[in-house]
């Protein structure tokens, strides 16, 4: 149930709603109360979150590198749109 709160709130978030109306932020509440420690809401300190941040920076930009050096590849999934 926690996810479905969550991602009703998404939803009016990306569609702009949560200035118009207080319900989105009761179902994030929702959300939080329902979760357990593996979240999907969690509460954390800012600074643990900036260390997060940090953390997933390095790893982003060794990806990046990587890619760019062609040292590993980039496989993407597709599926034909194109009527056979």
């Amino acid at each position: 149930m926690p996810t479905s709160c969550l991602g009703a709130y998404t939803i009016a978030i990306e569609s702009g709603l949560e200035d118009q109306d207080p319900q989105p932020f009761a179902w994030f509440q929702k959300a939080m109360e329902m979760s357990g420690t593996d979240g999907p809401v969690q509460k954390v300190e800012l600074k643990e979150l900036l260390d997060k941040q940090v953390e997933w920076n390095k790893h982003s930009r060794k990806v990046n590198d990587l890619l760019s050096s062609g040292e590993v590849r980039l496989l993407l999934p597709f599926r034909r749109c194109a009527p056979r």
